[in-house]
């Protein structure tokens, strides 16, 4: 692992990504802002890129398939780096949900790069996703995944399953981490000393304070930006039983159910 390369971090939405980014950005030697937003647009881009243009990138422009990597890697360094320098800690992290559905393609952009991967109980995730009021600029809509259970755990499925195939790369093996937010509101100190021991950086108390640090108050970009200005707390670990009614429950368990068992969630009850 590079400390060199950026820490990028990922998972669906309402899942606790920017706790772990606040989090990750109390620590002396990382810096991790509000989500970019476009990490994951640059990896996608960059894949597809590849896929349209197939050998007239190589034939006609003399650009091979690594100078094209490295061009699409330099394009989200660019935009990573100042912000980086201007915190002036040696490392840096990027926190955007989606980056969960593009690990593979920053894998390949970034080959020393960790990927953090946060896991929340889907039930939980569709009960917080149905309460938002999300509106696609590109539309003037609000988006699907916050008005229909379908779409909702739809994302979720597609979020978890695209994160943890990542566990069966074999040069991601040592750089990709799964942490819970269950595990994080409920047992701190062990969740997150694993957590920084995968990025091998040295333990640090003013982790477990992140909510003390004002540059982690109201952000960019974050709905759950109050949140974190707030010490841990466990109250949002199984909403979805009081939130969830049966219709809408029945329809989200049939398409996370096989996924919420293979992730040890157990059927009718919270974490």
């Amino acid at each position: 692992m590079n400390s060199g390369s950026p820490i990028f971090v990922g998972g669906a939405p309402r899942s606790g990504t920017t706790l772990v980014r606040a989090i990750l950005d109390s620590h002396p030697n990382i810096a991790c802002g509000p989500e970019l937003r476009i990490s994951n647009t640059i990896a996608k881009l960059w894949r597809q890129t590849r896929e349209l243009t197939g050998s007239t990138l190589y034939s006609y422009y003399r650009l091979s398939d690594e100078d094209l990597r490295q061009g699409f890697a330099d394009l989200l360094w660019s935009h990573l780096k100042p912000y980086q320098i201007n915190s002036g800690k040696p490392r840096i992290a990027e926190k955007t949900p989606s980056n969960v559905l593009q690990f593979a393609e920053l894998h390949t952009l970034f080959p020393e790069s960790p990927l953090i991967h946060v896991i929340r109980d889907g039930r939980d995730v569709v009960s917080s996703l149905l309460t938002m009021d999300w509106i696609d600029n590109r539309t003037g809509e609000m988006f699907d995944f916050v008005q229909d259970v379908n779409a909702a755990s739809s994302l979720w499925v597609e979020s978890i399953k695209s994160g943890c195939s990542m566990k069966d790369v074999k040069s991601a093996q040592g750089l990709y981490f799964e942490i819970r937010y269950e595990d994080i509101v409920h047992a701190p100190r062990k969740t997150l000393e694993g957590l920084f021991e995968f990025l091998k950086e040295p333990w640090d108390e003013q982790v477990l304070d992140f909510y003390k640090n004002k540059r982690n108050g109201l952000g960019v970009n974050e709905t759950s930006a109050e949140q974190i200005g707030m010490p841990l707390y466990a109250t949002s670990v199984g909403r979805w039983l009081d939130e969830l009614d049966e219709r809408n429950l029945a329809y989200a368990l049939g398409l996370m159910k096989p996924v919420l068992d293979e992730l040890g969630y157990r059927e009718g009850s919270n974490w």
